[in-house]
């Protein structure tokens, strides 16, 4: 059997779009997108869906705890599930937020160090996994989170661009999803249950893509570019 693992914040975890920031309600895994990654690959594999809902890249938050920071569970994380044939980061909403004070660039250079721990974690494996990365979709500063991500649509619209460079950059497959899903008009930074299917379809192509080139699920140690 075949694994791969997804490794991301709220949008992995499921969380369905809020209006009071006191109530977290979460789809059914079948209805988020790792569910519908596992519906479409089958039996011949498993799914692991590691989301945390406040996950940045490698900040920790001063407000939530030192363990919302993503490269800080990564080893953990990563010894607990292997061997893994895939691995697929979603990281660099929450890196967005006021607090943080950081740009598209910086969550660019926070990825590229998520996908080098990463490599050197999963050395001990016999055959290195395919490392993919997804580019979160553009936030709308709207509802509940509009004061906790001021500023933040202006700078997700530069994600795309900086994460796709620094995944290219440390050999991982990148998908843009800024024109594939969008965040829902309610709280403007979670994906509606339709966004899900589409994500989550968008991303079994591109494994089940990777598999049938021969690029993936072999000794392979860097990766293709896919999106922008």
């Amino acid at each position: 059997m075949k694994s791969v693992l997804c490794y991301g914040d709220s949008n992995t975890w499921g969380v369905v779009p809020m209006t009071d920031l006191r109530e977290k309600r979460r789809f059914d895994f079948y209805a988020r997108w790792p569910g519908v990654l596992q519906q479409l690959l089958g039996q011949e594999w498993r799914v692991i869906d590691e989301g945390l809902p406040g996950r940045t890249t490698v900040w920790p938050d001063p407000l939530r705890g030192r363990h919302m920071s993503g490269v800080d569970y990564l080893q953990p994380c990563l010894e607990s599930h292997q061997p893994l044939d895939v691995i697929i980061v979603m990281l660099g909403t929450n890196d967005l937020k006021k607090r943080f004070n950081v740009d598209a660039e910086d969550v660019g250079q926070g990825i590229e160090l998520l996908i080098d721990q990463t490599r050197n974690l999963t050395r001990s494996q016999k055959i290195a996994p395919t490392i993919i990365v997804i580019g979160p979709p553009t936030i709308i500063e709207v509802g509940v989170f509009a004061r906790i991500f001021a500023g933040a649509h202006a700078k997700s619209l530069g994600l795309p661009s900086a994460i796709g460079k620094y995944a290219r950059y440390s050999g991982a497959v990148f998908l843009d999803t800024s024109n594939l899903v969008s965040s829902s008009s309610v709280d403007g930074v979670h994906l509606e249950q339709s966004q899900h299917e589409i994500l989550g379809r968008a991303v079994a192509d591109l494994v089940m893509d990777e598999g049938a080139n021969g690029l993936s699920f072999s000794a392979r140690t860097s990766g293709g570019s896919c999106g922008a």
